[in-house]
């Protein structure tokens, strides 16, 4: 694989009060409390298990799944 483009869906878990990263491509799943400490993650980690894979040019993308609103009181 060269400059492949791995999508990263990152979405609130509210039970859990974390954002979690997946990506069933990379055979990633991660997590952070904040929406930028899992990018953070995220591009720490990604490289290095597509590098695994051979793929050491990859890129990156991190989508996020849309969140509810909450009226403030």
């Amino acid at each position: 694989m060269t400059n492949t483009i791995f999508d990263i869906t990152a979405r609130w878990d509210e039970e859990a009060g974390v954002w979690v990263g997946v990506s069933d491509d990379l055979s990633l799943a991660t997590e952070a409390e904040t929406l930028e400490a899992l990018y953070a993650r995220v591009t720490a980690v990604a490289p290095e298990i597509a590098a695994l894979s051979g793929d050491e040019s990859a890129r990156f993308r991190i989508v996020t799944e849309p969140v509810p609103l909450v009226a403030a009181e």
